[in-house]
């Protein structure tokens, strides 16, 4: 009886002990906190960059690279137009959006119709806005867009995840 009273006692007190002492504090630095971040990012856009390869490599060999790190095909009409859009251009464009595994997320079919839209002024993925300047008038194209350049840290709130890889196939309808 006394072992079994003593071990309560003892276990008690062990909880008392614990539940009064405070969570330790870390004190970082501004500065340390953001080379820290700069540094989680980094290793991030790294290793996101390697699955890009990889993924193109299987899918879209002949794929190049944008400083940004937009990974685009384009397949041109022929005869080719000169017009090109740019920055306010208003343009009407067919669209699929899918994720590396194919799923299909996202289609203008599916949302009745072609999408009309200013180019870097609509809510779309900076990627986008990028890779319909490199296109002319009636052009299909394919674009592997990294997280950083699409949805990033919060996804869509919708459909996309975050820190979504996305794979865009568009064809340029029209430039107003």
């Amino acid at each position: 009886m006394k072992f079994s009273l003593s071990v309560i006692i003892l276990f008690l007190f062990i909880l008392v002990i614990a539940c009064e002492q405070e969570p330790r504090k870390v004190n970082i630095s501004q500065k340390e906190l953001k080379e820290k971040l700069i540094e989680h990012n980094q290793k991030k856009v790294r290793t996101e960059d390697e699955i890009i390869d990889e993924y193109t490599k299987k899918h879209y060999p002949n794929a190049q690279k944008t400083a940004t790190g937009l990974r685009f095909v384009i397949f041109p009409v022929e005869p080719n137009s000169d017009k090109i859009p740019a920055k306010n251009s208003v343009v009407t464009i067919d669209y699929s959006i899918s994720l590396l595994n194919g799923n299909v997320i996202y289609s203008s079919e599916k949302e009745g119709g072609p999408e009309l839209f200013r180019v870097e002024h609509e809510d779309a993925p900076a990627g986008l806005h990028e890779g319909l300047q490199l296109m002319h008038i009636g052009d299909s194209a394919v674009f592997i867009i990294p997280s950083h350049l699409a949805y990033g840290l919060t996804g869509d709130q919708g459909v996309i995840g975050k820190n979504a890889i996305l794979v865009y196939k568009v064809v340029l309808i029209e430039i107003e």
